[in-house]
């Protein structure tokens, strides 16, 4: 889905028939002020409309939860009783089956981009290289003192060993 528009229109379509008229503008509105809202904090509608997926998903499982309970009108692109529960809310295996055979992606972002994953990894370690060699060095400046009396003990010691020994 492109738009905010886009999607409401294939969630109408895929719902047009399948519920009563009242459950189909609820749902809409729904949705609608839902993708409103998201966007206003996410700060961006393909991304809301990419965490939603596909309206037909939704459309099915709307159907399926009604089939399974309050409204049953019919069935829902042909999804009878037994199969309305293999599309109900929440169910991470039929989502992937469903997008998968509708030729969506569902590898995790580190096996759809691994270039990118590493690149990430690379600037990670640099980072935390860095912040190391930071630290270590604040620390060589907090102890600079205790460190340069130290070191001149140490050669004042050697020298009196060394002229005593002579």
């Amino acid at each position: 889905m492109e738009t905010k528009q886009d999607f409401i229109n294939g969630l109408r379509r895929a719902l047009t028939g399948k519920i009563g008229q009242r459950e189909l503008e609820e749902h809409i509105a729904y949705y609608e002020d839902y993708i409103t809202a998201e966007t206003q904090i996410r700060g961006s509608e393909r991304a809301v409309l990419e965490l939603l997926g596909n309206p037909k998903l939704i459309a099915m499982s709307i159907c399926a939860a009604d089939a399974a309970g309050e409204h049953a009108e019919g069935p829902c692109d042909g999804v009878n009783d037994d199969q309305a529960g293999e599309y109900a809310y929440g169910s991470r295996n039929n989502t992937e089956r469903y997008e998968e055979e509708n030729g969506r992606d569902r590898r995790s972002f580190v096996f759809r981009h691994p270039k990118l994953t590493i690149a990430l990894v690379l600037i990670g370690l640099f980072i935390a290289f860095v912040l190391v060699i930071a630290f270590v060095f604040s620390l060589i400046k907090l102890l600079w003192p205790v460190i340069v009396v130290a070191v001149v003990a140490i050669l004042f010691v050697r020298l009196i060993a060394y002229l005593r020994d002579k």
